[in-house]
C-alpha cells in the first residue's frame, strides 16, 4: 500500500513540474483530477460536470501532460549520456 501511495506522490510531483507548459484551463483539470492542491484527486465525472467538457477532452489533456513528462525524461536520459560520453573522452584522453 505504501509503494502505491509513494509512486502517487512521485507522478504529482512530475506534474507540478509540468503544470507551467500546459494552458490555465489544463492546469486546473490536472489540479482537480490528480488532487494537486487537494488530499484527494476529482473523478472524471465531476471534472466533466465542472468544466463541461467531454470525459474524451479530459484524457487528451492527461494524455498531453504525460507526452510532454516522457519527453522531460528523454532529454534528460540525452544529457546525461552526452554527459558520460564526454567523461569517457577525458578519461581516455588522460590515459594517453
Amino acid at each position: 500500500m505504501d509503494e502505491k501511495k509513494e509512486e502517487y506522490k512521485e507522478l504529482q510531483q512530475k506534474l507540478l513540474a509540468v503544470l507551467p507548459s500546459l494552458q490555465p484551463f489544463e492546469q486546473e483539470i490536472l489540479t482537480m483530477r490528480f488532487g494537486l492542491k487537494e488530499k484527494y484527486s476529482t473523478t472524471i465525472e465531476a471534472v466533466e460536470k465542472r468544466f463541461n467538457i467531454s470525459k474524451a477532452d479530459i484524457r487528451k489533456i492527461e494524455l498531453k501532460a504525460i507526452s510532454i513528462m516522457r519527453r522531460e525524461k528523454t532529454k534528460r536520459k540525452r544529457r546525461l549520456y552526452k554527459s558520460f560520453e564526454k567523461n569517457q573522452k577525458k578519461l581516455s584522453l588522460k590515459n594517453y
